[in-house]
């Protein structure tokens, strides 16, 4: 049971490395259960995968076997070592490295990651110029300490076409407006481009615009969404939502006046609150084994559907309409 391998015994050597994963062990951020003390997926992976190169290495009387597995075991261990973990909270009762998000992405280098406090008071706007990993307490905690941000914008962009936000991912964070903007001064043709953006258990609240730049594999996955979400940009590629749930009681769920070409991919939602017929203003969609509840699958136009199902409840009585 890999899972359940104690952080002391599983990470071994530098102490500094010891310190840093056993603080995130014991912070209640992430994929990490404060009661079970579970293992990170990524880690299992890695350990997984020196188990397997330990076991080749007792199979082999070659040397240069041995060379390698020190290799790899160094290369991690580097890895680790370099990357730092950032604490913000703006709570008197629980003290952190900094009270405002942009003060930590400020201090930070790529690769980092920053953790944020859940609070009844929300984080003031931030915009991510590189690739960092941020993780909130969650969008709604029992307790009312979640980690919101204020309803103003907050950007994703480009320093230049090295350094930017792509490859950043999100988790547990509450948002009202998101903009993701590429551009930068002096950028030649292509270079305006955001990808490998992951929000994973987000909530957006307002509006998400994408602007006419380059995006590539943009995934929402687990989140909520009550949101306009603009898609003005004629170079999307794989655009995913995957198992979120869109509340359309004041909103479309996703519109564009550019087709998509299938190149945005809605699988596994559902839909539910739509005060209008059309619950989308959009072309080129690919929606596929979504439930829309209390808003008919609309307002699309050369897209495909797959799986999808449309109960409507009428006088006591369930009608279900299937859509493909």
């Amino acid at each position: 049971n890999l899972h359940k391998i104690n952080a002391n015994k599983s990470i071994s050597g530098d102490k500094k490395i010891k310190q840093q994963f056993q603080a995130v062990i014991s912070s209640p951020y992430g994929y990490l259960d404060p009661k079970t003390k579970k293992i990170t997926k990524q880690n299992i992976y890695i350990i997984v995968f020196l188990i397997y190169l330990t076991f080749i290495y007792k199979q082999s009387n070659f040397k240069r076997m041995k060379k390698f597995y020190f290799f790899i075991l160094v290369t991690l261990l580097a890895f680790n070592a370099n990357a730092k973990v950032w604490t913000v909270s703006n709570r008197s009762d629980k003290p952190a490295q900094y009270t405002t998000i942009q003060a930590a992405i400020n201090a930070a280098q790529p690769g980092d990651t920053i953790l944020i406090a859940g609070s009844s008071s929300a984080y003031a706007t931030f915009s991510v110029d590189r690739t960092l990993v941020f993780y909130g307490e969650g969008i709604n905690n029992p307790d009312g300490q979640s980690t919101s941000i204020t309803s103003s914008w907050c950007y994703l962009q480009n320093v230049n076409s090295g350094i930017g936000a792509s490859g950043s991912k999100f988790y547990g964070i509450n948002f009202y407006y998101m903009n993701l903007q590429g551009s930068f001064t002096g950028q030649t043709s292509g270079q305006n481009k955001i990808e490998n953006i992951l929000f994973d258990r987000c909530s957006f609240n307002s509006q998400f615009q994408f602007s006419s730049q380059i995006y590539n594999n943009i995934t929402f996955k687990n989140c909520y969404l009550n949101v306009n979400t603009y898609m003005n940009s004629s170079s999307i590629t794989n655009l995913l939502y995957t198992n979120c749930v869109f509340d359309m009681s004041n909103n479309w769920s996703l519109q564009s006046s550019i087709n998509m070409n299938g190149q945005v991919f809605v699988r596994n939602c559902l839909f539910i609150n739509s005060n209008s017929t059309s619950v989308f203003n959009a072309t080129g969609l690919v929606v596929e084994n979504c439930i829309f509840y209390g808003g008919q699958p609309t307002g699309l136009s050369t897209s495909t559907f797959n799986n999808t199902l449309n109960p409507q409840i009428k006088k006591g009585v369930e009608k279900l309409e299937m859509f493909w």
